[in-house]
């Protein structure tokens, strides 16, 4: 769950398909659930890095990082990028700028 703005919520799961859902909170009701696709070994990691944005990172099949972003001045979502690797576990992830973003993995020699 992560918070992009005042009266917002956005949840993520990965479904009993194995895919990504997204479900929002507006301000007055629910909306969703939004099948956002894909195939995933562990539940999303979320972060906003700054209003109207949002960064979703997965761990896929192959055991790869990917993201899928979204930008609400543009109104949609990226296709999942994937940004390599092999981890065994989700990654830890934070931003300490709102164009910079720090992922830590945990790789199949379970070091970070």
């Amino acid at each position: 769950m992560v918070s992009w703005g005042p009266n917002r919520l956005d949840a993520f799961i990965i479904g009993t398909d194995g895919t990504l859902h997204q479900r929002w909170w507006d301000g007055s009701q629910w909306n969703g659930f939004l099948n956002l696709g894909g195939s995933w070994l562990f539940e999303p990691v979320t972060i906003s890095r700054k209003p109207n944005t949002l960064d979703v990172f997965l761990v896929g099949t192959n055991h790869s990082v990917y993201v899928k972003s979204w930008d609400g001045s543009t109104g949609g979502w990226s296709d999942f990028k994937n940004l390599g690797g092999v981890v065994v576990a989700p990654p830890a992830v934070t931003s300490r700028q709102s164009e910079y973003v720090d992922v830590f993995v945990i790789g199949l020699d379970h070091a970070m």
